[in-house]
């Protein structure tokens, strides 16, 4: 069960309390979403505890990717921009943000001993992303990171593995897939 304290400050809230009747359980009503349980989860730690992100690891993009789908879908602008900052910093539109971001890259290879292209998401995933919510701020340095993949890379990925979801060892999810032809003009 989950309460909603002040619905006016979203479409969420708002359209959840201006529906009752049958599906009502002890005088709050009862909705059924269509968003994935994590995402749900996310948001409302997030709506709740405030936006507690992390270092912009895959791990990390996967919740605020959530949060911010979420936060779009339901008019929660504080959150969006929250997330959208949050990932400005893996992301950024400046120069000094991109050498900040490759310094913390620089760091998680010389600790892990793994590249540090590995630390953060696909630059597909974080397009793609950019553009179901309409964060064009995301999409330049991401453009950048994905021209710094081997074409031929994503070429064979492509052709090989169409329909698999994560290709593990060349870091490129299947979103490629809806890139298009016009983004490598």
């Amino acid at each position: 069960m989950f309460s909603i304290g002040n619905p006016s400050n979203s479409v969420l809230g708002s359209s959840i309390y201006s529906k009752g009747g049958p599906n009502d359980f002890e005088n709050c009503p009862l909705i059924e979403l269509h968003d994935k349980a994590d995402d749900v989860g996310n948001l409302f730690v997030a709506l709740y505890d405030g936006p507690h992100f992390g270092n912009n690891d895959q791990d990390d993009f996967r919740v605020v990717s959530g949060v911010l789908r979420l936060s779009t879908k339901y008019l929660v602008d504080s959150l969006r921009e929250k997330a959208i900052a949050h990932l400005s910093i893996a992301w950024p539109s400046t120069l000094k943000g991109w050498d900040a971001r490759e310094d913390v890259a620089r760091a998680y290879e010389m600790e892990t001993g793994t590249s540090g292209a590995r630390l953060y998401p696909s630059p597909l995933a974080v397009i793609n992303l950019a553009r179901e919510v309409d964060a064009p701020t995301l999409l330049p340095s991401a453009f950048f990171d994905l021209s710094r993949i081997p074409f031929i890379i994503l070429l064979l990925t492509l052709r090989l593995h169409p329909h698999r979801y994560h290709q593990p060892h060349l870091h490129l999810p299947s979103v490629f897939l809806s890139v298009t032809p016009n983004d490598f003009v």
